[in-house]
């Protein structure tokens, strides 16, 4: 799990097993969450860059969605269109990467609280891996010349393709 705060957002990132639906813990309309296809997810980097840029973009009112949690859909996915975005990383099966956020840190610790009782955490959904990064070079439409070339300015793949994936969020956001 990654916490953190930006602007006057307290958040959450939690790799987990779901054995309900979310809105079944969710009470109220203060914490706000949105889920992903873990699969498709290209490190905690990835939701905190997009959830980063998500609130610069509805505080400037360059929003495109009619909420904060499917204008941060549309940011993680680096798509305009609300149905293309669940249709590459909406979720399919109970193992997701859930963000929860909050200006009401009370609120949100009470939310992960309730969330753990119907839910197992399970940080193997969060990493990158050899089927993660061809899942991820075919969303993001990498292509295979900028993937070897990042190779070699980075470290590992997993760094290389989790900073391509950020790239294609920054140009999502220019263009919002």
């Amino acid at each position: 799990m990654y916490s953190g705060t930006y602007e006057n957002y307290y958040f959450f990132i939690i790799p987990i097993i779901l054995k309900t639906d979310v809105k079944k813990v969710l009470h109220d309309e203060i914490v706000k969450t949105q889920v992903f296809n873990s699969e498709l997810i290209a490190g905690y980097e990835h939701i905190i860059y997009a959830f980063k840029i998500t609130i610069r973009a509805w505080k400037e009112k360059r929003n495109i969605a009619k909420s904060l949690p499917m204008e941060l859909l549309l940011s993680v996915s680096a798509t305009r269109q609300i149905k293309e975005a669940l249709d590459k990383i909406g979720v399919k099966n109970e193992k997701c990467i859930l963000i929860a956020f909050s200006e009401d840190k009370e609120k949100l610790e009470l939310f992960l609280n309730e969330l753990l009782k119907y839910s197992v955490e399970d940080e193997s959904l969060i990493k990158i891996n050899n089927e993660k990064i061809r899942k991820l070079i075919d969303l993001f439409k990498i292509n295979e010349k900028e993937f070897l070339i990042a190779k070699k300015l980075y470290e590992s793949e997993e760094i290389a393709i989790q900073s391509l994936v950020l790239e294609k969020i920054a140009l999502f956001d220019l263009t919002r």
